[in-house]
């Protein structure tokens, strides 16, 4: 008796492996820029300018900031870049103006920077 494809498409086990398939490449797709970042990014120290809440959340405590950051050159000239991260309002984390904080940046891109995660292991060669 031939295999049907109508079979397979009904089968409770077409839909377990779709559905791991699925999450698996969004899963990547996620991390796409944090596996950038952990091999590429160059680590600085950068000055809180400014820092605001958007009035976008991510999840139920996590309110998303976008910062106005000075960044001091290779050749000791100062620039500023915009960057957005999330910070728990129940805590103290989040960094205030005058600060300085970790930031990677992106050697083919400087203008795009985040700030250093907590996952961050610098890249061995």
């Amino acid at each position: 008796m031939p295999f049907a494809i109508e079979e397979l498409l009904g089968s409770k086990y077409f839909i377990i492996i779709l559905g791991v398939t699925l999450f698996y490449f969004m899963h990547r797709l996620s991390t796409r820029k944090r596996r950038y970042f952990s091999q590429y990014g160059h680590p600085i120290v950068a000055t809180v300018r400014s820092i605001y809440e958007t009035g976008f959340s991510k999840g139920n405590y996590d309110k998303i900031y976008e910062m106005k950051l000075e960044v001091e050159n290779e050749d000791k000239t100062t620039r500023v870049v915009m960057t957005t991260n999330n910070y728990d309002n129940r805590s103290d984390e989040k960094p205030q103006p005058g600060d300085q904080i970790q930031i990677l940046i992106d050697p083919k891109n400087p203008d795009r920077v985040i700030v250093t995660p907590k996952w961050y292991k610098p890249h061995q060669n």
